[in-house]
């Protein structure tokens, strides 16, 4: 069973990789647009890109080694490069969203709630830098001239803000002021 979990996560990781690669630098926007999409994709998985064990922080996240390229990919020259990274940011702050009503929920907090209940914040183990730098990336898509970008942009805005209780608690444990990342 674990040495099933290992192969899954060492194959998660290559994908993950593959997409970074493609993503930041691949000469074809296609390529660009494709890693983006998979980036969106990897975000999703629970327990990898948003890992359940805080002790087991040691290896990065695969979110955030996404946050070096979708930031690089939402400046991009090329519409579908723009487009893709959008919407992977958009899929991500839903990830974040979900979990962190997750997390709010089996401590006893209401919904929104991020520091009642049980005690300990929601999503305690995503850096609170990452968060900011999501909430910033999700402004700057919505502000993009392309109408669909925006439209992501605005979706991701949405999500994050959904868990902005949490962010707004990870700001207190010093990760400056996340509210200001909605500011633009």
């Amino acid at each position: 069973m674990l040495s099933c979990a290992i192969a899954t996560l060492r194959a998660i990781w290559q994908v993950c990789e593959t997409a970074l690669r493609a993503a930041g630098s691949d000469g074809a926007a296609a390529a660009r647009a494709a890693g983006c999409k998979a980036l969106g994709a990897v975000g999703t998985f629970p327990g990898v890109a948003w890992r359940a064990d805080p002790a087991a922080a040691a290896a990065p996240l695969p979110v955030e080694a996404m946050l070096s390229a979708l930031p690089t990919a939402l400046r991009d020259e090329v519409q579908s490069v723009r487009l893709s990274a959008a919407w992977a940011l958009a899929v991500v702050g839903e990830s974040i969203a979900q979990q962190a009503a997750a997390e709010a929920a089996a401590r006893g907090a209401p919904a929104g709630e991020g520091g009642g209940g049980g005690g300990g914040r929601a999503l305690s183990h995503v850096p609170a830098a990452l968060l900011r730098a999501l909430c910033e990336a999700a402004v700057g898509a919505a502000q993009d001239d392309a109408e669909k970008v925006r439209a992501l942009g605005v979706r991701a805005v949405g999500a994050l803000a959904h868990a902005l209780p949490e962010l707004a608690e990870a700001a207190g444990e010093g990760g400056g002021d996340v509210r200001a990342a909605f500011d633009g």
